[in-house]
């Protein structure tokens, strides 16, 4: 019976974590599902599912991954999923949303607010402040699900008002599926 995992990694940025912790899981038989990390100012950040070899053996993976970030000085969080499948992705449009503007406080909450109340499923979100110090420009890429009953249309006539009340520019688009 297949069973995944969780690990989140945290800490200062330096070269060589992705590859100290994917070693430890190549070392104990995971197969990495999903995964994603970031820079953060001078942080790094990590978290990745893993698909777990039969039978788990949770404590000595977790016992290695410890020891693998204290060496890499970060801090390494396992936790079981257990033996559910995933669940497939919400059903819908697929979207993203750019949000530049003046860097102001609630940016982030209020256009993710005004998302959920019509239920749209936000699956990644990314910022940034960038340009100038003096007139820093903030930066918000959004991937999102527009859920079966609702439109591209609807979700921009909803973000007109938001658009004005927090004087920034905002870019809703469709993003094409392949079929493989």
């Amino acid at each position: 019976m297949s069973q995944w995992a969780s690990i989140t990694v945290l800490g200062r940025d330096r070269p060589g974590i992705v590859a100290g912790i994917s070693e430890v899981l190549f070392h104990h038989g995971c197969n990495l599902e999903d995964s994603s990390a970031t820079r953060l100012r001078d942080s790094f950040a990590m978290i990745l599912i893993a698909l777990l070899p039969d039978p788990p053996r949770l404590a000595d993976l977790a016992a290695a991954l410890t020891a693998a970030g204290t060496r890499l000085g970060v801090n390494v969080d396992l936790r079981d999923l257990g033996q559910e499948p995933p669940a497939p992705p919400p059903a819908g449009t697929r979207c993203v949303l750019s949000v530049y503007g003046a860097d102001q406080p609630g940016l982030v909450y209020r256009v993710s607010q005004a998302l959920a109340t019509v239920d749209c499923n936000v699956v990644d979100v990314t910022t940034r402040v960038a340009g100038d110090p003096r007139q820093p420009v903030y930066i918000m890429l959004l991937e999102m699900t527009i859920p079966a009953s609702s439109s591209v249309a609807a979700i921009e006539q909803r973000l007109t008002s938001l658009r004005a009340e927090l004087d920034v520019d905002v870019t809703l688009r469709a993003v094409e599926e392949e079929t493989l």
